[in-house]
């Protein structure tokens, strides 16, 4: 086996996949994990590329939620302000 490829931080592509039910906490850890692996410097070639697509892929995820949080705290604000509301869409 490869240097890097026995202890890599990073999840299997099986296991990469990202749903909107994962802890935004959690994800947050797991894209910590690829950075410090990357910075790292010992991985292999193919180590190093799956690492930094699951950096992205976390991104985007972690974007994603961090969105549609900040809609919902507007949402929450309007409606203590006594704004109407209706027909917005509540779901994180």
């Amino acid at each position: 086996m490869e240097q890097g490829q026995k202890d890599a931080p990073f999840a299997s592509d099986a296991e990469k996949n990202i749903t909107l039910v994962e802890p935004y906490e959690s994800a947050m850890e797991r894209l910590e994990a690829c950075v410090s692996s990357l910075e790292g410097g010992r991985l292999n070639l193919e180590d190093s590329l799956t690492a930094f697509d699951e950096g992205v892929q976390l991104i985007k995820y972690l974007t994603k939620r961090l969105d549609a949080m900040e809609h919902k705290m507007l949402l929450l604000v309007k409606d203590a302000e006594g704004v109407h509301t209706e027909g917005m869409s509540e779901d994180v």
